[in-house]
Parts: C-alpha cells; sequence; structure tokens
C-alpha cells in the first residue's frame, strides 16, 4: 500500500508562543489520524522537525495537508518521497 514519508525540518527557536502553537500542531494532526490519514508521527530529538507517514492520499494532497499545520510557516525545508508498505 502506497504512503507519503514526509521530512521536516524547522526552527522552532523563532516561533512566537511556541507551547500554544505545539498544542495547536498536534491537535491538526490527531485530526489527520483520526481521519486515518497520518499513520506515524516520529519528533526528532533535537527538536529540528519531525517524520510523518501519510497514508490514503496522493503526493499533491499530502503537500496541500502539511501546508494546513499551524507550525508550516516555520517549516524551513520538507522532503516528500512516496513509499509502499510490505507486510
Amino acid at each position: 500500500m502506497k504512503r507519503i514519508h514526509i521530512n521536516i525540518t524547522t526552527n522552532l527557536t523563532s516561533v512566537p508562543n511556541l507551547d500554544e502553537m505545539v498544542a495547536k500542531e498536534f491537535a491538526r494532526g490527531k485530526e489527520l489520524a483520526d481521519q486515518g490519514i497520518e499513520e506515524i508521527l516520529f519528533t526528532k530529538d533535537d527538536f529540528t522537525g519531525a517524520i510523518l507517514i501519510f497514508k490514503g492520499v496522493d503526493l499533491e494532497k499530502a503537500k496541500e495537508l502539511i501546508a494546513t499545520f499551524p507550525l508550516f510557516p516555520y517549516f524551513t525545508n520538507v522532503e516528500y518521497q512516496e513509499v509502499t508498505k510490505h507486510s
């Protein structure tokens, strides 16, 4: 089954009201998880971003959805890769 692997790099030191924004970010992720789109979320240990796995959407839709995250304006780089999950 096709998935979209999304590697996000960000600089959180420039985010005003960081605690509030992170709460909104996780709420948006939960919405997508509840819809069955966000399958996996990994946060980077050095606080420089996250890796997400989306399912059930194509590459263009994944890009649209990533742009809806509250911290999107602070993403310094987003890499998308189509991958296939094997059992």
